[in-house]
Formats: structure tokens, sequence, C-alpha cells
């Protein structure tokens, strides 16, 4: 199943392992085909996963509880 005409999902991918980052990198790219993605950066630790988002504007969301999303969202926006 192709994702035709939509706009290709922007990632970043945020790991303290290489090789965890590396094998995430290697699934991602596995799927290109079928789903339109662009790995925007990579990241070793919370602080660089922020300063990437911070940079690119991209927005994050997975393996953050709800609280944490909120309080992501008012760091941004203070931020401007």
């Amino acid at each position: 199943m192709t994702l035709a005409g939509s706009e290709a999902a922007r990632i970043l991918i945020a790991d303290d392992e290489a090789p965890a980052r590396a094998r995430l990198r290697d699934l991602l790219d596995d799927c290109r085909d079928r789903f339109p993605l662009v790995i925007v950066d990579e990241a070793r630790n919370g602080r660089e996963a922020l300063e990437v988002v911070n940079r690119e504007k991209i927005g994050v969301w997975g393996g953050y509880t709800a609280r944490e999303r909120r309080r992501l969202v008012r760091q941004r926006r203070r931020a401007g």
C-alpha cells in the first residue's frame, strides 16, 4: 500500500545506543517504498532530540505521555 499524494513524514531517530539508531534507520529505509518519509536527523539523548525538534520544527509524539506532550508544546510555544 502506497500513500500517494501524502506529505512525507519527517522522522527524528532518537536513542542512546548507536546500534539501536542504526537498526531503526534500516527499518525505516525498508519502509520508504510504501510510506513516504524523510529521516531528518538522529539524536543520542533527549537534549539532542529537543535541539533537533526546535531547529527542524518537527512534531514529537511517539513515546511521550499526554503530560509530556503538553509540556513540550508549551516549551516550543515559549521558544517562539
